[in-house]
């Protein structure tokens, strides 16, 4: 077991951490591989519905007794783009659609992403060993009453803005 901060805080043999791939790469079985091997393996599920979120996190269990992360992602409140300009974007695209034979205009997406709220609150309820959060920075008071319950918090920070809002917040902050 290497001996620094990072190792003796999560209870992990290596200082490594595998990358939280959204989108279907970090499965709970590769999560629960390099937790078992020593390292902190990542469940990627910024993509994923709260019922999914905890699915994963309860799969990733069975197959490790060793820490994990959960990330999500936590923009800020925006609204979602014009109709306008979903489809000036979709026009844009339709050259590259028609050569590679893929249909022209799809319909436009019903929503941008999960609700936050509720994926937040799964971490809260399922109290993964670390919540780890990327592109913004988690309501306040949410990586307080993370801490109260036991969760270690990780925060990337995209610009210096975050690294700011999050200086006194998470445990570490990689940039």
């Amino acid at each position: 077991m290497w001996n620094t901060i990072l190792t003796r805080s999560l209870g992990i043999r290596y200082p490594i951490i595998q990358a939280p791939m959204a989108g279907g790469p970090s499965t709970p079985q590769l999560v629960a591989a390099v937790s078992n091997a020593g390292g902190l393996g990542s469940l990627g599920c910024g993509y994923l519905t709260p019922d999914g979120i905890r699915d994963e996190i309860r799969s990733t269990r069975k197959l490790t007794d060793k820490p994990f992360a959960v990330a999500l992602f936590t923009p800020g409140k925006s609204d979602p783009p014009s109709p306008s300009i979903i489809q000036e974007a979709s026009r844009l695209l339709d050259p590259y659609r028609k050569e590679l034979g893929l249909p022209l205009s799809p319909p436009s997406p019903t929503k941008f992403g999960e609700a936050l709220e509720e994926q937040l609150q799964v971490i809260l309820e399922e109290k993964p060993p670390v919540f780890a959060f990327t592109f913004g920075v988690p309501p306040e008071g949410f990586l307080r009453e993370c801490r109260k319950r036991g969760i270690w918090t990780m925060g990337t920070a995209t610009n210096a803005a975050e690294v700011r809002l999050m200086r006194d917040s998470p445990d570490p902050i990689s940039v």
